[in-house]
């Protein structure tokens, strides 16, 4: 290795101490939103008390390189438990309903294997653990992360994988064509039709929040929406606590002033049909939530109709790309221009634990895909 690197890890004393350290290192480090200082500030001065984060400094010929804040917490497994270190994520259900993704270490350069390499010997040597847990992370690091892990004898283990879809909001502007025509003709004619039917009752009218007044009352309408679709639907809806309602709120008080948060009202004449909730970073728009208006008219789309209208606002304003978010959503995928995939990975200790709890699991899946049902008419005998 060419550079010596020290590693701190310690308690978090001053939180303005770690922003300015930050807020510093985010303009060289490359990083989404979930990693800059809006979201991971807002995230640990919202914690409980009974949650005690660590502090990952890394330090090149005494120059700031690299900043990750990880929480230790129990890993249950069904016929065991494990200690594992989560990094940006505590452990808990509760509080990790907020679900981060583009995760991982902020780092100057997030592609350097040997740095990576140092990072987790000196968990292994400072901390008591049994597996790293990377939450939300994008497919593209994910070698980078397995092949670093596998250097001092950890096996990547993928928890589970989601797509990614977005609009490239630049690729569209270049073209200079409009949104509309670069999607399938099924959903051209599904967004013109659902436009008609409301335009009917009224005009359509995209609304900005430009003040914190008017973005926190906008925002407590799409909760409000948010929460009746789901609940009506059995679920309990991401803005289901407390602790979560809280971090949100605090989220836009402290960084609608930043220009980080876009709350959007689509109204018919003067009906809300939908609220948006995204965040801004670098000219990227990331669709966190939303509150949409169903009605009994299935031609009317009030998700199709409002992102449509918020990716041309977008488009217009100069951003260059606008991202759903992880999941399998219909509506992302016939919007969507552009794919990616997010992974939870682990990087899990090489303990005889772990063998049997993948012996059991593959074991298991095995049996279930030799179980088919039977055949109309057949005989089970």
């Amino acid at each position: 290795m060419t550079k010596s690197y020290n590693i701190r890890i310690e308690p978090i004393d001053s939180l303005q101490h770690l922003e300015s350290l930050w807020t510093d290192l985010e303009t060289r480090a490359p990083c989404s939103y979930f990693r800059s200082w809006g979201w991971i500030g807002t995230w640990l001065s919202s914690l409980p008390r009974s949650i005690s984060p660590l502090l990952v400094r890394i330090l090149a010929a005494d120059q700031l390189a690299g900043l990750a804040v990880i929480c230790k917490n129990r890993v249950r497994y069904p016929l065991f438990g494990t200690n594992g270190l989560f990094i940006h994520e505590t452990g808990s259900l509760d509080h990790d309903r907020l679900t981060i993704e583009y995760n991982g270490l902020l780092l100057e350069k997030q592609d350097d294997t040997d740095l990576l390499t140092v990072i987790f010997q000196e968990f292994q040597q400072q901390l008591n653990w049994d597996e790293i847990r990377v939450g939300g992370l994008e497919a593209s690091l994910v070698p980078i992360y397995s092949e670093s892990a596998r250097d001092i004898d950890l096996d990547p283990v993928v928890r589970d994988e989601k797509p990614c879809f977005g609009v490239d909001l630049s690729t569209v502007r270049d073209s200079e064509a409009d949104y509309l025509s670069g999607l399938s003709r099924n959903t051209r004619y599904q967004i013109r039709r659902a436009i008609r039917e409301y335009e009917k009752r009224g005009p359509l009218r995209l609304t900005i929040a430009r003040d914190l007044s008017t973005a926190q009352e906008l925002f407590g309408k799409l909760q409000e929406q948010h929460q009746r679709y789901w609940m009506q639907k059995g679920q309990p809806g991401a803005f289901a606590t407390r602790w979560v309602r809280d971090f949100h709120d605090k989220l836009i008080s402290t960084r609608f002033p930043h220009q980080e948060i876009q709350i959007i009202e689509v109204n018919c004449g003067e009906d809300p049909i939908a609220y948006l909730y995204n965040f801004v970073w670098q000219n990227k728009v990331y669709c966190y939530q939303s509150g949409l208006v169903f009605e009994e008219n299935s031609h009317l789309k009030p998700g199709l109709v409002a992102h449509t209208l918020a990716i041309e606002h977008n488009l217009e304003a100069g951003n260059d790309y606008y991202d759903f978010l992880m999941g399998r959503e219909r509506y992302k995928q016939n919007l969507g221009n552009t794919y990616t995939d997010m992974l939870w990975l682990s990087l899990r200790k090489n303990l005889l634990r772990y063998r049997i709890h993948d012996s059991l699991a593959s074991l298991k899946s095995g049996i279930r895909s030799q179980i088919k049902p039977n055949k109309p008419g057949s005989s089970s005998n």
